[in-house]
């Protein structure tokens, strides 16, 4: 697992869900990741990140604007994170990634 390049996501993921980088910080991360990645995943994969894109993509760090325009929380981002490290860990348990 280590040399897959599916670890950068899986450390990202338990370094924000330890409370190790913020939400903000998780964000700019996730979000340059995933854009810069070439890799075709595995379908398994490929949801459970396209979904937690999907998450990232709604969360709003500023609570003034968030209430305004709506948008995720930081908890709400943190519960994606967490969720989505518990799948990526079954697939990982299961064999599925590259």
């Amino acid at each position: 697992m280590y040399g897959s390049p599916l670890y950068a996501y899986f450390l990202l993921l338990k370094v924000f869900v330890q409370g190790e980088i913020d939400a903000l910080e998780f964000e700019v991360i996730f979000l340059r990741l995933y854009k810069n990645d070439p890799e075709m995943w595995p379908p398994e994969v490929f949801e459970i990140l396209e979904s937690l894109f999907g998450v990232v993509d709604e969360y709003c760090s500023d609570p003034h604007l968030r209430e305004e325009a709506g948008g995720l929380s930081d908890e709400d981002l943190r519960a994606a994170a967490v969720s989505a490290l518990a799948n990526l860990e079954r697939v990982i348990d299961a064999g599925q990634p590259r």
